[in-house]
């Protein structure tokens, strides 16, 4: 399911990014491409709730995400947080497995 929803969003750009350059600076597609990016905000914020919706199954599940969460965003200055976040949450998930 995760492959074929984000798979066609991420793609779409990657294709067409080299001809992408060359389009944002014309006046006359600026607001297709504003429309675009909304679309595509919406289309990853939509699926990222719905994963997040089949993934918390219970409490403790609820509060390794939340505390997941909270650890990015308050300590998203640091280079390794993303890595050690991950690696903690897999190993937690594991254990309580």
């Amino acid at each position: 399911m995760l492959i074929g929803i984000f798979l066609p969003a991420f793609s779409f750009y990657m294709i067409g990014s080299k001809y992408f350059e060359a389009v944002v600076e014309s006046d006359f597609f600026v607001p297709f491409i504003d429309g675009l990016f909304a679309a595509i905000i919406g289309f990853l914020a939509v699926t990222s709730f719905q994963v997040i919706k089949d993934i918390i199954l219970n409490g403790v599940d609820a509060v390794i995400f939340v505390l997941s969460f909270y650890s990015i965003l308050h300590f998203q200055h640091y280079k390794y947080v993303h890595m050690v976040v991950i690696i903690i949450a897999a190993v937690v998930g594991q254990v309580l497995n």
